[in-house]
């Protein structure tokens, strides 16, 4: 084990560059500790300076999150520096091992040359993310945003055999008062029987005594202890589906997480928004779901959920609004034929925030006749003006559905899209980076995935096409000086301010649509295509992991900056101000610039962009 514990030392900064018989030393000291998932270590406590070896340990520092350790990061050196940090506590996100070295040896490690510099920085590191943290948590913040799934008291699970019969079963959670069973056991749930499933199953006639299988649903959605409440609720929302199974690490069931469960930690819920919108009555009510839906968001970011994850679940529930004000406008209108809607750009990538507006399109059955087209058109006319009642103001650019340019017949779309590709002007890549981010929403699904499809195969068959959306990634450079400084406006009403998505986002938006339509991706969320890229080997594992976390980065501070105009009755824009960030935000702003401006460079290089004028 010696060996192996120097062998990882010497990979380890500033270990690294200790020579081998001290690290021998240091190693023979070591002993390797391991933490499962959801366990806590204060290594000072124990005095002992430990060094993650693999897994993932979420750093707590006087109760505040600091930082996510991860493999060659060390922790419990905090208090044995001159100007110490409190003790710091550390919490397994996944089963951990760690090599642990006696306080005494990292002291007499410290001596040597750069490693007690490393460690000073490390620390000055962590008390400015302690302050940017303490900061960042308004008075009055809901914690419920921070609380984990294993933080909410659960009952046991209820197992029942597959051949239980359903009135056993039934019998079985009266007695226990659970809501649902189990079918299974604790290592292969086969599927859940809930307490609706019995009462569909009584009205219906159907007899009881047949086996729980035939009634049980088989697809489990599961989520793990340390995951965010605020995910559970998202994956809830998202399948429309009240109740998770809680496993472990190795898949073995804990309990059932409910909605009943989630709402007693917190009053409010996600899916209550959703749900609130699937049964409106009205525009009216639609209106008041989108402002609850706004602020919900801005709680949200203001506790730090991740850009990815607010996205995500205000896209699920402009969907949901969508849907039901189609469905309200349809009843207005008689002999409605078949047709799809669609959202493009931002919505079709569900990275919206605050600063929304609709982009959409339509897409209708072929051979319509003129009163059939004409009714098609009126609803498009009502949808989106019910839209705009709800809170949606209409696209600057008209790039909606009651515009006929994006209101079209399925084989006119391709059409349109062979002739975008054979124009390949400035108007054209615009329109055609609109459509790569086609997601459906409403109507008859298969006009939308044959579009897509036509799309995705006749733009890989155009690498020029290819090469001037990849040129549009390069078209804003990162706001960034020669010698890495940021660079900011020096006049008027914005000065001291960068526009974040202009010289942040867009480029990484632009780029990764750009590289999934050349790979034949179907995602259209840009860290979908991001990771799709990765795993199609096309830049160097280490690059694309840096640039998704560089891009989460980017649209959270974009988020944190909107939400801070709204706060201030402002409306919300992609302005961010560097003076008023941390030190520890405007360096990691800094370097996820420059990230940008590599992909930049490495676009230039795989699409010969040298070569186009």
């Amino acid at each position: 084990m010696t060996q192996s514990v120097q062998d990882f030392l010497a990979t380890v900064q500033p270990f690294s560059g200790l020579p081998r018989r001290t690290l021998g030393e240091a190693a023979k000291a070591a002993s390797v500790r391991h933490l499962p998932e959801g366990e806590t270590l204060e290594p000072s406590a124990e005095g002992l300076v430990c060094v993650l070896r693999s897994g993932a340990l979420e750093l707590t520092l006087a109760d505040t999150v600091v930082d996510l350790l991860a493999p060659g990061d060390c922790l419990g050196f905090e208090g044995l520096l001159d100007d110490p940090l409190p003790p710091v506590r550390a919490a397994a996100q996944e089963d951990a091992s760690l090599v642990a070295l006696p306080a005494a040896i990292f002291l007499a490690l410290l001596a040597a040359p750069g490693v007690g510099a490393f460690f000073i920085r490390r620390r000055d590191r962590l008390r400015l993310a302690f302050e940017a943290a303490s900061r960042a948590a308004p008075a009055g913040a809901d914690p419920f945003l921070r609380l984990a799934v294993r933080d909410i008291p659960l009952a046991p699970p209820l197992f029942v055999p597959p051949g239980t019969p359903l009135a056993d079963a039934a019998r079985r959670m009266a007695e226990a008062g659970a809501p649902a069973c189990l079918v299974g056991d604790v290592d292969r749930p086969l599927g859940i029987v809930t307490e609706r499933d019995v009462l569909t199953a009584a009205a219906g006639g159907r007899d009881l005594s047949e086996p729980v299988t035939g009634f049980m649903s088989a697809n489990l959605a599961t989520v793990r202890g340390h995951e965010p409440l605020f995910e559970a609720f998202s994956r809830m929302v998202d399948r429309g589906i009240r109740r998770l199974v809680l496993v472990d690490a190795e898949g073995r069931v804990l309990g059932l997480v409910g909605e009943r469960d989630l709402l007693s930690a917190r009053g409010e819920n996600p899916l209550s928004l959703k749900r609130e919108a699937a049964s409106a009555e009205s525009v009216e009510a639609l209106g008041r779901t989108f402002a609850r839906l706004q602020h919900l968001a801005l709680r949200t970011i203001a506790e730090g959920i991740e850009a990815e994850n607010v996205g995500r679940l205000m896209g699920e529930i402009h969907d949901a609004l969508l849907v039901r004000a189609a469905a309200l406008v349809r009843d207005q209108i008689d002999g409605l034929p078949p047709l799809a809607v669609a959202v493009l750009g931002s919505e079709g990538r569900m990275e919206q925030f605050l600063a929304t507006d609709q982009d959409n399109c339509m897409i209708l059955a072929d051979g319509l006749d003129p009163d059939q087209e004409a009714r098609c058109a009126e609803f498009a006319s009502r949808l989106l003006r019910a839209l705009a009642d709800i809170g949606l103001p209409p696209c600057p650019g008209k790039v909606m559905a009651d515009n006929p340019d994006w209101r079209r017949g399925l084989t006119a779309w391709m059409d349109a899209v062979d002739a975008m590709i054979l124009a390949a002007d400035g108007p054209a890549v615009l329109r055609l980076s609109l459509l790569a981010d086609l997601r459906h929403v409403h109507g008859e699904e298969s006009h939308t995935a044959r579009l897509r499809e036509y799309l995705l195969k006749r733009v890989r068959q155009a690498p020029v096409i290819l090469k001037y959306m990849a040129r549009e990634a390069l078209r804003f450079t990162p706001p960034l000086g020669f010698l890495g400084n940021l660079v900011t406006e020096r006049s008027g009403p914005t000065k001291g301010a960068l526009d974040i998505k202009r010289g942040g986002v867009f480029p990484v938006t632009q780029g990764a649509r750009a590289l999934a339509l050349d790979l034949g991706l179907p995602v259209t969320n840009t860290l979908d295509r991001l990771r799709g890229v990765a795993a199609a080997g096309v830049f160097e594992a280490d690059f694309s992991a840096a640039l998704g976390q560089a891009y989460s980065f980017l649209q959270t501070l974009r988020a944190r900056a909107q939400a801070e105009a709204v706060s201030q009755g402002l409306a919300p824009d992609n302005l961010v101000h560097p003076g008023r960030l941390s030190s520890l935000d405007r360096d990691h702003l800094k370097d996820c610039l420059k990230l940008v401006a590599e992909f930049q460079s490495l676009l230039h290089s795989r699409y010969g962009l040298r070569l186009m004028s």
